[in-house]
């Protein structure tokens, strides 16, 4: 039986192919732990519009239903319904909140929109 002898720049280029092979192994796991991660916001930020669109859904079908089926919902009770589905939390007011139309003063407890129905300007 003969010993095979590889020449050393044959040893070196398998290591450098390895390497290189290693690498790409790498990336490709970071890639994947990337697009994992981002399913899972994805999935989460899903859940939470799915949430907030029942909330939704459920106001608007319970003012229908008072308003063109039933009887005559006043404020206090869409605002009590608004509150339930948290769709409105309370507030106290702030100098900022009060103007010359408001008919509340600074530090009465106030009702403003949630992050459900807040528009893009965040105005609440």
């Amino acid at each position: 039986m003969t010993d095979k002898y590889i020449h050393p720049d044959s040893i070196m280029g398998m290591r450098e192919r390895l390497r290189q092979q290693a690498e790409r192994i790498e990336l490709l796991e970071a890639s994947l732990k990337f697009q994992i991660d981002l399913g899972d916001k994805f999935q989460a930020e899903n859940l939470r519009l799915d949430n907030e669109n029942e909330l939704l859904k459920e106001f608007a079908h319970s003012v229908i239903k008072q308003e063109c089926w039933g009887y005559d919902m006043d404020g206090f009770e869409i605002q009590e319904l608004a509150i339930k589905l948290n769709l409105l939390e309370p507030h106290i007011a702030t100098e900022s909140d009060v103007d010359e139309e408001s008919d509340f003063e600074v530090g009465d407890k106030i009702y403003k929109f949630t992050d459900v129905l807040k528009g893009e300007d965040n105005d609440g």
